[in-house]
C-alpha cells in the first residue's frame, strides 16, 4: 500500500465524524451496479492501489462518503448523470459523470511543487524541479488572510533567512528588510533590491499587497547576478495580477481589523516615587557630605513639597481638607514628617494610547479572450495608530491590458498610481513612548476644567495638548507607466521583448506651529514656526531581451537569454522654514513675517548593462545554469564597470532509472543537491558626485556667497565585491507533502565602501 499507509490512522479517527457529516451507508464491492439509485465505484491511483479516504461527493448537494479501506464507495440516492467530485489531499482532483454503471477513478498524484513555476528575473521562470539556486516563493495565503499596510510585512516569518524588522509602530511605516545579515558596513545599503513587474522600486511601499499575484526572493549569488550591482543585498522579484482569458470577473473583498493597544510599561505609583526619590535625596547627601553636598529634597521637581505645579506638601492644618479630595497620606523618609499627595500615575496612558481600527476595501476587474487581456483595480487602506490622532491611508489604482496586434506581436501597457498620507508626530516616538509616559506622578496632566495640561515643554506634557498645537500634513504620489512589446521571431522558439517605464515620485510636508503655553510661562510663545519641503524623482528604465529555448531529442532542454538595460534617476528637492505669523487661523508661509531658510539641490545618476542567463538540463536529472551581467555606472570613474557573473548545477536523483526502481521512490520524491557560486557588486553607500570631489558654500567673503572644495577627489574608488559559495539540498516526502530546503553558505566582501 506504499506510503498511504501512514494516512490510515487519522482517517479511521475522522471516518466517524465523515461518515455523520455524509450519512454515509456501508461499503459495497467494486462490481455493484447501478440499483435504485444507489452509485457505487472505486478510487485507485495511477499505479493501481486503492485511496483510502478519498472524499467523494455529489455536485452541487451535501451528499457524500468516503473511500473504505479498499478504496470503495457507495452512494444512495444519486440521480443517473450526476457528476461526482472526488478529492484526496496530495492528489489532483477529479469530476466524473455516473452513467448507472460502477465506476473506477483514477487520481493522479498532485506534483505541484514539482511543476511550481518560479520567476527569475526579466521575464524568466524556472519550474522548481530545475531550479539550481536559492530562490523562495512566498505563500500568497499570508497575504489573504491579513490587512497589511506594507507587503513586506507579509514576509516576516515566513521566508527562511530573510530579517524583517518594524523599527517604528507608526501605521504606514516600511520595514527594515535585510537578506542572510548584509553584506556591507553601510547599513543603509544592506536593503534587498526590490523589482514590480520589472520596475525597480525603492521600496515596497507603494504596492497594494492585494494586486500581488506572486513574490519570489533570490537569495544566493546565482540568482541575483542577474540584477549584478544592486543586488547586494538579494531581490524581491514581485508580480502583480494580470488580465485572463475568459469570461470578466469582478471581485470585491474588505477587511476589518482591530490593533489592539499593548502597554509595555508598569511604573510605580505615586507614593513609591515619593518613597524612593525622597529616600534617595537623604542618602545623597550623607554620603556625600563635606564633599559639596546639602541637597533640598523640597525644592526638587516632582517629588519636592515647594512646587505649585506637584502635588506634593507637607501635611499642615490648613491643607488637611485635601485629605477629603482623593489625596493620600505617607510618612516622609526624608524629614520624618508626613506628606499628602494625590496620585497621578498612569493618567496618560489613556491620554495617548487607543485601540486602533483598520479597514481595507479591494475592487478588481479582469478577463479577456483570445486576443487581449485586461486587469483593472481600485484599493483603498486606513490604519489607525495606537498613538491616537495618527493615522496611514493609501489609495492605489492600477489598469494593465495586453493584445495581439499580430500573430507575432503582442503589445502590452500599464498604468498604476498610489497616493498615502501619514502625518508626523510633534516629537519623536522616543519622547512619547518613554518621556510621556513617564511623566512625574504628582503632575496632573489635566486642568481643572478637564482640558488637557501642557506640561513644561513639548516634551513632557499632556500629548493632546501638544498633538492639538501642531498642524502637519503629508502626501506621497506614485505614478507608473509601462509599455512593452512580445515579437515572436521563431514561434516557441526564438522571442525578443522590449519594455520601457517611467516612474514619477511626488513627495509634499507642510507644518505648522499655534502658539502655545507652557504651563510655568505667563506668556504665549507666538514663534508659529512652519515649515514646507517637496521631493520628487523620476525613474526611467528601458531594456531589450532576446530568449530563446528548444528541446532536442526529448533529452536537452536549453534556454539562453541576452539582454542590455539602460536606467536613469533624477531628483530635485525643495525646503524652507519661516515663522512669526500673526494668527493661528492661516498656516501658510505667505503669512510669516521672517523666512529662516530656503533650499533646493539636485542629483542623479545612470546604470548601463548588458546581461545574460544560459539554463541547461539533460532529461530533468542534470542541471546548469549561468549567469553574468556587466554594469557600468555614474558614480564611479576610473573602475566604472563591473562584472558579475554567477554559476550553478544541480543533481535530480529522483529521475534516476535506479532510483526510481528502489523502494526508496516510494517514500523519498525529490532529492536534489545543488552547488552555486557568483559575485554580486555595490555602490549604494557611495554619494552620486563623490568620486568628483565635493563642493560646499561659504558666507566669508564680506557677506557674499562663495564656492569651496569640502571633499577630496577619489576617482579611483571601485566596486564592492561579495563573493559567495553555496551548497544546497532539497528533499521532499510522501508525494512531496513533507519537503525541507536546506542551504550552506560563505559569503565574503572586499573592497567595502564607507566614509571616515
Amino acid at each position: 500500500m506504499k506510503q498511504k499507509v501512514l494516512s490510515l490512522s487519522l482517517l479511521l479517527l475522522l471516518s466517524g465524524a465523515v461518515n455523520k457529516a455524509f450519512a454515509a451507508p456501508e461499503a459495497q464491492g467494486v462490481n455493484i451496479v447501478q440499483q435504485n439509485g444507489k452509485c457505487s465505484g472505486a478510487v485507485i491511483d495511477a499505479t493501481g492501489e486503492p485511496i483510502i479516504g478519498a472524499s467523494v461527493l455529489v455536485k452541487g448537494t451535501t451528499t457524500g462518503t468516503i473511500t473504505d479501506f479498499d478504496g470503495n464507495f457507495t452512494l444512495d440516492g444519486v440521480s443517473r448523470g450526476a457528476t461526482l467530485v472526488i478529492s484526496y489531499v496530495g492528489y489532483k482532483g477529479k469530476e466524473v459523470k455516473w452513467d448507472g454503471q460502477a465506476l473506477t477513478v483514477v487520481l493522479e498524484e498532485d506534483t505541484a511543487l514539482l511543476e511550481e513555476v518560479v520567476v527569475t528575473g526579466y521575464g524568466g521562470s524556472q519550474k522548481r524541479a530545475t531550479m539550481t539556486t536559492a530562490i523562495s516563493k512566498m505563500d500568497n495565503k499570508v497575504l489573504e488572510t491579513a490587512a497589511f499596510s506594507n507587503a513586506g510585512q507579509a514576509l516576516q516569518g515566513t521566508v527562511t533567512g530573510l530579517r524583517v524588522i518594524n523599527t517604528s509602530g507608526s501605521p504606514g511605516a516600511t520595514p527594515n528588510i535585510v537578506l542572510r545579515g548584509g553584506a556591507t558596513i553601510s547599513g543603509s545599503a544592506n536593503s534587498a533590491l526590490v523589482i514590480v513587474d520589472g520596475i525597480v522600486r525603492n521600496s515596497m511601499a507603494d504596492v497594494n499587497p492585494e494586486d500581488i499575484e506572486s513574490m519570489q526572493v533570490l537569495k544566493d549569488a546565482a540568482s541575483t547576478a542577474i540584477y549584478g550591482a544592486r543586488a547586494n543585498g538579494g531581490v524581491i522579484l514581485i508580480e502583480t495580477k494580470s488580465g485572463k482569458k475568459g469570461k470578466a470577473n469582478v471581485n470585491y473583498k474588505f477587511k476589518l481589523g482591530v490593533n489592539k493597544n499593548n502597554y509595555a510599561y508598569d511604573y510605580v505609583g505615586t507614593e513609591e516615587y515619593l518613597y524612593y526619590n525622597r529616600l534617595g535625596m537623604k542618602n545623597t547627601n550623607t554620603a556625600v557630605a563635606g564633599y559639596g553636598g546639602g541637597y533640598n529634597a523640597d525644592t526638587q521637581q516632582g517629588f519636592g513639597t515647594q512646587n505649585q505645579y506637584y502635588d506634593c506638601r507637607y501635611l499642615t492644618d490648613d491643607n488637611k481638607y485635601l485629605l477629603n479630595e482623593g489625596w493620600q497620606q505617607m510618612t516622609d523618609p526624608y524629614s520624618g514628617r508626613t506628606l499628602i499627595f494625590k496620585d497621578h500615575s498612569g493618567k496618560l496612558k489613556d491620554a495617548v494610547f487607543q485601540d486602533a481600527m483598520t479597514q481595507e476595501h479591494y475592487l478588481n476587474i479582469n478577463g479577456g479572450n483570445d486576443k487581449g487581456t485586461f486587469a483593472t483595480s481600485l484599493g483603498y487602506y486606513t490604519q489607525e495608530g495606537t498613538i491616537r490622532m495618527t493615522q496611514y491611508d493609501r489609495f492605489t489604482a492600477n489598469l494593465s491590458g495586453s493584445y495581439q496586434v499580430l500573430p507575432i506581436l503582442k503589445v502590452k501597457a500599464g498604468a498604476q498610481l498610489m497616493w498615502s498620507s501619514s502625518p508626523d508626530l510633534y516629537t519623536s516616538d522616543y519622547n512619547i513612548m518613554y518621556r510621556t509616559l513617564s511623566a512625574r506622578a504628582t503632575w496632573d496632566p489635566w486642568n481643572e476644567d478637564g482640558t488637557p495640561n501642557a506640561g513644561f515643554g513639548s516634551s513632557d506634557g499632556n500629548y493632546q495638548y501638544w498633538a492639538s498645537k501642531y498642524h502637519a500634513k503629508n502626501g506621497t504620489y506614485k505614478t507608473t507607466f509601462n509599455i512593452g512589446t512580445t515579437l515572436d521571431i521563431i514561434k516557441n522558439h526564438l522571442s525578443l521583448d522590449y519594455n520601457a517605464s517611467l516612474l514619477l515620485y511626488n513627495y509634499n510636508f507642510e507644518s505648522a506651529w499655534d502658539a502655545y503655553k507652557n504651563t510655568n510661562q505667563s506668556a504665549y510663545n507666538t514663534t508659529r514656526s512652519m515649515s514646507r519641503n517637496m521631493t520628487r524623482y523620476n525613474q526611467f528604465q528601458t531594456n531589450a531581451v532576446l530568449n530563446y529555448k528548444n528541446t532536442w531529442n526529448e533529452a536537452h532542454d536549453l534556454n539562453v537569454m541576452l539582454g542590455g538595460e539602460y536606467f536613469s534617476y533624477s531628483e530635485d528637492a525643495f525646503s524652507s522654514s519661516a515663522h512669526g505669523a500673526p494668527t493661528d487661523d492661516i498656516h501658510t508661509m505667505n503669512v510669516a513675517s521672517d523666512y529662516d531658510k530656503i533650499s533646493t539641490s539636485k542629483t542623479a545618476y545612470r546604470i548601463l548593462s548588458a546581461f545574460g542567463r544560459a539554463e541547461y538540463n539533460y532529461k530533468m536529472k542534470y542541471l546548469l545554469a549561468v549567469t553574468a551581467r556587466l554594469d557600468g555606472i555614474s558614480r564611479l570613474k576610473d573602475n566604472r564597470w563591473g562584472f558579475f557573473p554567477g554559476v550553478s548545477v544541480g543533481w535530480n536523483v529522483t529521475q534516476e532509472d535506479w532510483w526510481k526502481d528502489s523502494k526508496l521512490s516510494d517514500v523519498v520524491n525529490t532529492l536534489k543537491p545543488r552547488l552555486s557560486y557568483g559575485t554580486n557588486g555595490n555602490v549604494n553607500g557611495l554619494g552620486n558626485y563623490e568620486v568628483y570631489g565635493a563642493y560646499g558654500t561659504t558666507t566669508k567673503y564680506n557677506g557674499a556667497t562663495a564656492m569651496v572644495n569640502s571633499g577630496l577627489l577619489n576617482t579611483g574608488l571601485r566596486w564592492e565585491e561579495s563573493h559567495t559559495f553555496e551548497a544546497g539540498l532539497d528533499v521532499g516526502f510522501f508525494g512531496n507533502r513533507l519537503s525541507f530546503v536546506l542551504d550552506y553558505y560563505n559569503r565574503e566582501t572586499k573592497d567595502l565602501l564607507t566614509n571616515l
